[in-house]
């Protein structure tokens, strides 16, 4: 099979492969399914009958492709007796060289998952917009992984004019009504994301631009939630501890392949020319990308200790005016 890099003395980081798929076991297992768990802690934990619904956002890009990959992995060869159709695969709790304890400090070593796929065409690129559908399409069905495909022209979603914002928001709706219809309302859920470390400083730098206050300039949180009237999502982030060149050297290290987006060497999109222009500047400016991510991670460590700061601040001071009203 592919070489894994954890013995190839020509890879520059032996056992690279290994560390990328940890640092994901590790957000999912150590950060993010607790927190999914404890958000609809109504429900029962997971089981095989009653598995943690997973949905992948999977464009075809390097970063989509590789947590596509690095699911798969983390899932694949684990004593699955259950491996049939679309049914619960096994995420393994503990890394190979240390066990840790549960999700809830219970028995559990692994959790029962089952992972779909959702792809999303939005009819902008031709040809190009096809090969990536039947990319995506194949990969889940080598993976095992339950392919969902939306188009923008489909179910309204023309009634829009295309923008950045438009389909982001058509992205988030659909994902979200997907995973309402997977659970429904019995089984825990999360919508997984492929952003990383590198598209966490870029939002920083786009804040800055913006003129956010400085308890807004944090980069992006592992998970967030999405509160309807009787009914959440979840959204996760597992990969945004590592770096783009991580990723790609997760890929072709085992000789994975992946479609590359034309329009994300475009500057039409103001996020495209900070990622392009600005973000390489500034760290050719500051001595590499690792000093300028230190700052922009240090900017982010500040702006959420004077925001907690703030609010802990202003909640006492509502608590004492009402007592002092009551007193009074």
């Amino acid at each position: 099979g592919a070489d894994n890099g954890d013995t190839d003395t020509n890879n520059p980081a032996p056992g690279a492969r290994q560390i990328f798929l940890d640092t994901i076991r590790q957000s999912l297992c150590q950060d993010i399914i607790p927190k999914v768990l404890e958000y609809n802690s109504e429900l029962a934990a997971p089981t095989k009958d009653s598995p943690l619904v997973m949905v992948l956002a999977v464009s075809g890009g390097c970063d989509s492709v590789a947590l596509l990959h690095a699911m798969k992995q983390l899932t694949d060869g684990n004593d699955n007796d259950m491996n049939t159709g679309n049914t619960a695969y096994l995420i393994p709790l503990s890394s190979r060289k240390r066990a840790k304890k549960g999700i809830d400090g219970s028995s559990f070593e692994r959790i029962p998952c089952e992972i779909h796929v959702a792809h999303f065409d939005h009819q902008q690129r031709g040809q190009e917009s096809d090969g990536d559908l039947f990319f995506v399409k194949n990969l889940c069905f080598e993976a095992g992984f339950t392919f969902h495909a939306y188009c923008w022209g489909d179910n309204g979603g023309s009634c829009d004019s295309f923008s950045q914002e438009t389909a982001r928001n058509w992205r988030r709706e659909k994902m979200i009504s997907l995973l309402e219809t997977l659970t429904n309302n019995q089984k825990h859920g999360v919508i997984v994301t492929a952003h990383h470390r590198d598209d966490c400083d870029e939002t920083i730098v786009l804040k800055l631009l913006r003129g956010a206050h400085i308890t807004s300039l944090s980069g992006m949180d592992s998970v967030n939630t999405n509160a309807r009237e009787s009914v959440g999502s979840v959204f996760a982030k597992p990969m945004l501890k590592i770096p783009k060149a991580e990723i790609e050297k997760f890929l072709t290290m085992q000789g994975l392949p992946w479609r590359e987006d034309s329009s994300n060497a475009s500057d039409k999109y103001l996020r495209n020319r900070v990622r392009n222009q600005v973000l390489p500047l500034l760290s050719d400016l500051v001595g590499g990308d690792e000093i300028l991510h230190k700052r922009l991670k240090s900017l982010d460590e500040q702006s959420r200790k004077v925001k907690e700061d703030l609010s802990t601040r202003a909640a006492d001071y509502v608590a004492e005016s009402a007592s002092n009203s009551r007193s009074g």
